[in-house]
């Protein structure tokens, strides 16, 4: 019943209702860098349907309200790397049936975009944050949480409290701290 199922999801074009499907397009969205949706099911689709068709028979199960097993589910039941206070990481292999969903690549903002917004910025401050973001990979929480003692010029590292609340130090770009060294200049006030 579950391979049936999805040996149908991999092989038919989704439902689309009243929709018109699209016609031939880019894979990529030249503007985004997303990928264009095709007219069949993601890998990522087909799992996250087994799943919810599991817990759907585990909540009726529990309750005593269907089948005493989960039917031909149970081959896909638990999540791979889930940790929690009581149970440990242990590695596993893909569960039976589940579809190898890539992982997909960090898109990039082209140089002619980039330069276009870094202009636009109206403070050295707003400039330096973006290239603190650019360079380091740093989070934009992080970046909005930095202080003066925590910009290393000499070394080109800034220091960003992660998220367990420690401080890490990363290294930037050499540009980004002129842009830094720009924003703390004090303004003339004349």
């Amino acid at each position: 019943m579950v391979r049936d199922f999805v040996l149908w999801t991999r092989q038919v074009d989704k439902f689309t209702g009243a929709k018109n499907l699209p016609g031939p397009r880019l894979p990529v969205n030249r503007v985004t860098g997303k990928k264009v949706l095709t007219a069949r099911y993601a890998p990522a689709t087909i799992n996250h349907t087994l799943s919810a068709v599991h817990e759907f028979y585990e909540f009726h199960r529990e309750r005593g309200e269907g089948p005493l097993v989960n039917p031909r589910f149970r081959l896909l039941a638990g999540r791979m790397g889930i940790t929690t206070r009581w149970t440990t990481f242990t590695p596993t292999r893909r569960r039976a049936l589940r579809q190898k969903d890539s992982q997909p690549l960090p898109r990039a903002i082209p140089d002619a975009s980039f330069n276009e917004l870094f202009r636009k910025l109206k403070s050295h401050r707003d400039r330096a944050l973006a290239a603190f973001y650019v360079s380091s990979g740093a989070r934009a929480s992080e970046l909005l949480g930095l202080t003066g003692d925590m910009v290393n010029y000499g070394d080109q590292l800034i220091g960003v409290v992660r998220k367990g609340g420690a401080r890490q130090w990363l290294p930037t770009s050499p540009d980004a701290f002129v842009v830094a060294a720009l924003s703390a200049r004090p303004r003339n006030t004349r």
